[in-house]
């Protein structure tokens, strides 16, 4: 998640990370490396302009609009605890916080830490997830709902319209097909 748009002195290129995390860096002349087509300037202002968006996007989901009453709350808690800080009702991303400002990615050393962990999981676990993903939508989330996340029947009843023989059947497959396969 972006936060800083590109500087204007270096929007001559356009740079970005690929899938393998290697940078690419286009510039004017060059030849696209997707489609083989010439890099005009143009595209890269393009470029450019679509990462402003996305900047501004992020900047402005990151701190909601407070609403009318919300406004009125604080100023009441404002009189109420005079010098203190306001409670802030939002979450920034674990991406932001970088501070460094050639670091494309934004990223912070929690979100980087938390994206290296979910890449280490042990190969049962791994295997589990290739075949709970095998499971039909519908058996997965029967599973999911009833099993995993340990809801009322009646609840998922109203939600599916499913019947509770239906729903109890997919689960036993689900749990057939884990079993077999796992």
């Amino acid at each position: 998640m972006r936060f800083r748009k590109t500087e204007s002195n270096k929007r001559e290129t356009y740079s970005y990370t690929d899938q393998n995390g290697k940078t690419i860096v286009i510039k004017a002349g060059d030849y696209s490396p997707v489609d083989n087509r010439p890099v005009t300037k143009e595209m890269i202002q393009y470029l450019h302009h679509l990462d402003d968006q996305e900047v501004e996007n992020n900047l402005k989901n990151s701190k909601p609009r407070r609403t009318k009453k919300e406004r009125e709350l604080i100023k009441e808690w404002e009189q109420a605890h005079p010098g203190e800080t306001v409670p802030k009702n939002y979450v920034f991303s674990l991406d932001q916080g970088s501070d460094n400002p050639d670091n494309d990615m934004d990223r912070s050393p929690v979100a980087e830490e938390i994206a290296n962990l979910a890449q280490k999981r042990e190969p049962c676990v791994e295997r589990f997830y290739e075949v709970v993903d095998e499971l039909s939508e519908e058996e997965r989330y029967c599973l999911i709902e009833i099993k995993l996340k340990k809801r009322d029947l009646q609840d998922v009843i109203k939600e599916s319209g499913l019947s509770s023989a239906t729903i109890y059947r997919r689960i036993s497959d689900a749990m057939m097909y884990i079993k077999n396969n796992f």
